[in-house]
């Protein structure tokens, strides 16, 4: 029990402190398990990392659920991503239940100027992506047709089938992964208790796709965050377009909350995908709650699931060519939303176009941490509108 109290404390911790998203959280985690803690090797660390980016998820949390199941086994990865999800988590469920009772205000210039902070976050993390997963006229390509084909053509589940797509395309015809070396400490984990979370994943996700309109809001907005949390290849960022085409294309949430579910995702620390929290928590709490553990789900049981195969997946040349085609297609995707409904809906005038590429070069030139990037552009909107009453 000692050791459980303390996974949680330590990840409850990093939960409250750790801005920035994923690259930044997984630093984090480096100096605090590898350098300073001594929890795993800095060998185990790089075989979490290279475990959770070859699945769907958010890959920091994942590696923390890896950290937590190699300290406490299973109850440890659970207190690991409670620990680290909770403040984030718990502050924008409060915000979107408050909010939308008419319990307290949040002005229109606070939530202009986080959107504004917020677009040239997703500007840095669409140009850092595409340096990563398009380095080559084939899968710059591929993603310029994923953003095409997501600008022009509009029905349900069109991300998951470009998705699904660019993967056979880069099954059948990209041929660009490297090893990455021999995985030398992974956590033990069981076959029987593998097979079985890989059979629930497939069946909850094969489930999903069969709730349909005349279902309930809960069970309509589980099934819409468990399909996502099943199909975020990349994390952080990437879960923008998936979400848009589940619940803006489909009518479950307006543009204006998912606009501004966003940019106070960006605002909290810990994972960006306690976003489900809030969008979900603009209908009801419980709502909240259920979106929440939706999109966490299929990381649990694909963490568990694949733990006991790594070794022999991440051998396999094909899967991973197959990944290169996804994650080209997922930069596609983001810069999809981006122009779409992102841009337009966030740059109304020429001080708008200004500060969101002030905001930009403070993050991609001059390396300010995302918090003060939201803090400075939501004040100077906040005070803008002071001074103009």
């Amino acid at each position: 029990m000692k050791i459980i109290l303390e996974i949680f404390y330590v990840f409850l911790r990093l939960g409250c402190t750790s801005f920035g998203g994923p690259i930044a959280h997984l630093a984090y985690f480096h100096d605090e398990f590898v350098l300073r803690r001594g929890w795993i090797s800095g060998q185990a660390f790089q075989d979490h990392v290279s475990l959770c980016q070859f699945l769907p998820g958010p890959t920091s949390s994942q590696v923390g659920m890896l950290i937590g199941f190699s300290r406490g086994r299973y109850i440890g990865a659970l207190v690991a991503w409670l620990g680290f999800t909770l403040p984030s988590a718990a502050i924008l469920l409060i915000i979107s239940y408050f909010a939308f009772n008419n319990s307290i205000y949040l002005s229109e210039p606070l939530f202009h100027g986080l959107k504004i902070a917020a677009l040239a976050i997703v500007a840095q993390a669409i140009l850092t992506t595409a340096r990563q997963f398009c380095p080559d006229p084939a899968r710059l390509l591929l993603a310029l047709l994923a953003c095409t084909f997501t600008l022009f053509i509009s029905f349900n589940f069109l991300s998951i089938l470009i998705l699904f797509g660019s993967g056979l395309y880069g099954y059948f015809f990209l041929n660009k992964a490297t090893d990455d070396g021999e995985v030398r400490v992974t956590p033990r984990a069981s076959r029987k208790i593998g097979l079985i979370s890989i059979v629930l994943f497939f069946s909850l996700l094969t489930i999903s796709f069969f709730i349909a309109g005349n279902q309930s809001s809960s069970l309509q907005f589980a099934a819409s965050f468990y399909r996502t949390g099943s199909l975020v290849f990349g994390g952080g960022h990437v879960v923008l377009p998936l979400l848009q085409a589940e619940l803006v294309t489909r009518g479950l949430i307006s543009q204006i909350n998912f606009l501004n579910g966003y940019a106070l995702a960006q605002a909290v620390p810990g994972p960006l995908f306690t976003i489900s929290a809030y969008l979900g928590g603009t209908k009801s709490l419980p709502i909240g709650i259920i979106s929440l553990f939706a999109i966490f789900i299929p990381s649990f049981l694909l963490i568990f699931g694949i733990m006991p195969f790594w070794i022999q997946l991440k051998n396999n040349q094909r899967l991973k060519n197959s990944l290169l085609g996804i994650n080209a297609a997922v930069v596609g995707l983001l810069l999809a939303v981006f122009m779409n409904p992102v841009l337009p809906s966030t740059i109304f005038s020429w001080i708008d176009f200004l500060i969101a590429c002030s905001a930009f070069l403070a993050l991609w030139r001059f390396r300010w941490p995302t918090w003060l990037v939201l803090f400075v552009c939501a004040a100077v909107y906040q005070l803008q509108n002071v001074n103009l009453v």
